[in-house]
């Protein structure tokens, strides 16, 4: 009897230890949960105020309405989000901003420009606003200006009114070219940097293609080529720092006038006759057919090499000179080409390579006759 009154006081006893022993479990969890749900929450709160934090930041940027961008010369410019109206300071960067989508947004250019460049982009600077006068840049509600030849006083006077001024002046070779016209796609947005790109992968492919067909040219085989203009009645010449002296080199030839230092005119440097002789190149081209004319009549050249075997030539020029910093120049090195290794280059067809350029990169369809007018040159 006491025995089992023994068991029945340990079984109460073992009872009331479990109870506690599960209670003080069930605490446990309880606070555990509770501390864990606690860390998830602050982990939800940072989370979300990092969220917010980035909402806050994009807001801001988009709040702001601005991008920045680089110029040539390293400064940072600030430019509105979205870019309307374009003004350029030189005649190649009109024909730059065409090529990549921005006709309809250029508001200002040099006032001249070619007959086949208005024809091909008839709704680019519709007004006829002059880039070489700041009121007229100011007027035409340009958002930004870009190009080369912009003195502080110029910068300030655009600035004040509120237009961004981006300094955009290497083009001394292809590479330079490529940069200031991925930098000009930059400006513009939308789809122009996409254009740019698809521009200067063909024009890596031009240059690659005639350095290619040209590499096993021996110094003595080499065309001595010399591009010579005629105004002013002087005759001028440019160096090896020129882009038209790249396009000879990509070619195959020997560029004349590579290490000439002379008095400047305009792009370009005073050259005397009597150097002419002593150069005495192979081959000539020119601006224009009134200064092709010019040197094959001049009396002082008649015994350079070019002149007696007739090889002064115009060169091409469709919505801007090939020679010069435009995006036309890609053609220059296959005209080049063509001209110094005729039997080299006999498969090459000029004139298709002109209508595949303008169809694929101005969505132009050009006739026989302007394609003539092209390689014909200026007059």
């Amino acid at each position: 009897m006491q025995r089992k009154k023994i068991y029945r006081m340990l079984a109460v006893f073992v009872s009331a230890t479990f109870l506690m022993t599960g209670c003080g479990n069930s605490a446990g969890n309880s606070s555990a949960s509770s501390a864990n749900s606690q860390s998830e929450s602050t982990d939800n709160s940072s989370s979300s105020a990092s969220s917010d934090k980035t909402s806050s930041t994009e807001s801001s940027s988009d709040k702001d309405g601005t991008r920045t961008i680089t110029d040539t010369k390293g400064n940072e410019v600030q430019l509105p989000e979205e870019v309307d109206k374009v003004a350029t300071t030189i005649g190649a960067f009109a024909q730059i901003t065409n090529l990549v989508g921005g006709a309809d947004k250029l508001a200002a250019s040099i006032p001249k420009l070619s007959d086949m460049y208005h024809t091909v982009w008839p709704n680019a600077n519709q007004d006829n606003n002059d880039a070489s006068n700041m009121e007229s840049i100011i007027d035409s509600g340009a958002q930004v200006v870009y190009g080369p030849n912009i003195d502080d006083q110029q910068a300030k006077q655009l600035e004040d009114a509120g237009i961004a001024v981006v300094t955009v002046d290497s083009f001394s070779n292809a590479d330079e070219l490529k940069k200031s016209i991925t930098l000009i796609a930059d400006i513009l947005g939308e789809d122009a940097p996409e254009k740019a790109k698809k521009f200067n992968d063909y024009y890596d492919d031009t240059i690659n293609y005639v350095k290619d067909k040209t590499k096993d040219l021996k110094d003595d085989e080499k065309v001595k080529v010399l591009n010579l203009r005629y105004s002013g009645d002087n005759y001028t010449t440019v160096n090896a720092g020129d882009i038209s002296s790249f396009y000879v080199e990509c070619a195959g030839g020997i560029v004349s006038s590579a290490d000439y230092t002379g008095t400047d005119q305009g792009t370009a440097m005073v050259v005397s006759t009597e150097q002419i002789l002593e150069w005495n190149p192979d081959v000539i081209f020119t601006m224009g057919q009134s200064a092709r004319d010019q040197i094959k009549k001049d009396p002082a050249l008649a015994s350079v090499s070019a002149v007696q075997n007739d090889k002064v030539y115009t060169e091409p020029s469709g919505t801007y000179p090939w020679s010069v910093r435009s995006a036309e120049g890609a053609l220059m090195p296959l005209f080049l080409a063509e001209i110094m290794y005729p039997d080299t280059f006999q498969d090459l067809n000029l004139d298709d390579k002109i209508k595949e350029f303008y169809k694929e990169f101005y969505e132009y369809d050009l006739t026989e006759d302007q394609v003539k007018t092209i390689e014909a040159g200026e007059e």
